[in-house]
This record gives structure tokens, C-alpha cells and sequence, in this order.
């Protein structure tokens, strides 16, 4: 499954966070985070909500800029340039995100 695949099976966004709690901008929930009972671990939990709630905006930034750089490497091959290792490589990293999960 490729990221747009998966952007487009989730809950659309935006995300919001409210203390352990993620919801859509709606209200609906999307996920909740929990705390134990050590010290800090509510401070935790509230930081971890707030990363779920940027998910999809994340996500969906991921994609553009891999969409701005294969336009970029297409130009440069057109203009001559062969060394595409690293912009390949972050391209591989892109497409095999979403099948890590």
C-alpha cells in the first residue's frame, strides 16, 4: 500500500488534539493516548496526541514534496545531471513508508 493509498483509507483530516485525545475538527474521535503512573508521563501522553493530530497533514506534505522532487530529478536528468543517489534514495524511503506499518 503506497502513502496516497493509505491517506485515502483514514479518517480525513483535520486533526485536532485535546489533552490525550485526538478528534477530527468535527469532533469524531481518532485516537486516544494514555498515561501511566509515572511522573511526566501526562506531559507524554498529551505529546504523542499532538503528533497523531499532525498525521495527516504530515503525510500529506510527505507526498508533495516527493511529487516537487521527481519533477526536480526529471528536469536535472533532462539538463544533463546523472548523480541522482540521494534524491533517489529519499524517493525509495517515500514509496516504502507505508508499507513498513
Amino acid at each position: 500500500m503506497t502513502l496516497a493509498e493509505l491517506l485515502a483509507n483514514v479518517t480525513p483530516g483535520p486533526w485536532e488534539s485535546e489533552r490525550a485525545y485526538v478528534q477530527t475538527s468535527r469532533g469524531n474521535p481518532v485516537a486516544e493516548t494514555h498515561a501511566s503512573i509515572f511522573p511526566g508521563s501526562f506531559a507524554e501522553a498529551d505529546a504523542n496526541a499532538r503528533l497523531i493530530a499532525l498525521a495527516p497533514d504530515l503525510a500529506r506534505l510527505a507526498l508533495d514534496m516527493g511529487e516537487a522532487l521527481r519533477s526536480y530529478r526529471y528536469s536535472a536528468m533532462r539538463a544533463g545531471e546523472t548523480r541522482f543517489e540521494k534524491t533517489d534514495a529519499l524517493l525509495a524511503r517515500l514509496d516504502g513508508i507505508a508499507n513498513d506499518w
